[in-house]
C-alpha cells in the first residue's frame, strides 16, 4: 500500500516528478521511460506514484498541458501582444508555432509513431479529448477575437483555426519536403497563409490589441 503524504509532501513530490518527467520524456520518450525510474529519482516507493498520476502517459499529457500554458504565454507577449495584427504579425505567429513544433522534444515526441500509439493505447478518449480541445480552443478563441475586430477575413472560424494548425503540424514533414529548400518553402507557406488570412480592409494597417481595445493605426 502506497504511504499517505502530507500536502507540502505532495507538493514537493509532484513537482520533482514533473522536473523529472519533463527530463525523461523530453530525452527518451514515454515508451522507454519506466516508473521505476520517475519514483527513485524523487525517493518514493513505485505504488506511490498512483497517488500523484493514473500513468506516465497522462503524467506526459500533464506535463505537455503545462508546457503548453507557458508557451502560450510567452506567445503573446513576444508576437501578438502590444503588436497590430498586421500580415506580417500573423506570419511571426505562424513561424513560432512552427519553431516550437521543430525544437521542443516534448511536442515532437508526441507525434512520434510508437509513441503517439502508446499515449493512444494508455490515456483515455476522454482525457485525450479534453487535451485536443484545449489546443484547438486557445487557437479558436484567438481567430474569433480577430474576426470581432475585422482583422482576419469571414469565414468558418474552425476552419481557419483547422488552416493554421495544419500549417504549424507541417514541420513534421520536413525531412519529407526537403533539407535545403524546407526553410524557404515553409516561410513562403506562412507569407501565403497571412495573406490569405488577413482581411484585405485594413491590408498591412491593422488595429492595435495590447488591452483589449481597439484603435486603427495610421
Amino acid at each position: 500500500m502506497a504511504r499517505s503524504f502530507s500536502k507540502q509532501e505532495r507538493e514537493i513530490i509532484r513537482q520533482r516528478l514533473v522536473e523529472k518527467g519533463r527530463e525523461l520524456f523530453s530525452t527518451v520518450g514515454v515508451k522507454k521511460t519506466s516508473i521505476d525510474e520517475l519514483t527513485q529519482a524523487v525517493g518514493i516507493a513505485k505504488g506511490s506514484f498512483y497517488a500523484f498520476f493514473n500513468s506516465k502517459e497522462e503524467m506526459y499529457l500533464d506535463i505537455l498541458e503545462m508546457e503548453e500554458n507557458s508557451i502560450r504565454a510567452q506567445f503573446m507577449a513576444q508576437v501578438i501582444q502590444g503588436k497590430p495584427i498586421t500580415k506580417e504579425t500573423f506570419k511571426s505567429f505562424i513561424l513560432e508555432g512552427i519553431r516550437v513544433m521543430e525544437t521542443n522534444p516534448l511536442f515532437r515526441r508526441m507525434y512520434e509513431k510508437s509513441e503517439l500509439e502508446q499515449v493512444l493505447r494508455k490515456v483515455p478518449p476522454e482525457r485525450l479529448s479534453r487535451h485536443v480541445k484545449s489546443d484547438e480552443d486557445w487557437v479558436l478563441g484567438l481567430v474569433t477575437e480577430w474576426q470581432a475586430r475585422g482583422l482576419v477575413i469571414d469565414a468558418d472560424p474552425q476552419a481557419i483555426t483547422g488552416a493554421i494548425k495544419f500549417v504549424i503540424a507541417s514541420s513534421l514533414l520536413k525531412d519529407s519536403i526537403g533539407g535545403q529548400n524546407y526553410p524557404q518553402s515553409i516561410e513562403l507557406l506562412a507569407e501565403l497563409v497571412a495573406e490569405g488570412l488577413i482581411s484585405r480592409l485594413y491590408g498591412r494597417d491593422s488595429m492595435e490589441v495590447d488591452d483589449g481595445s481597439c484603435s486603427q493605426s495610421s
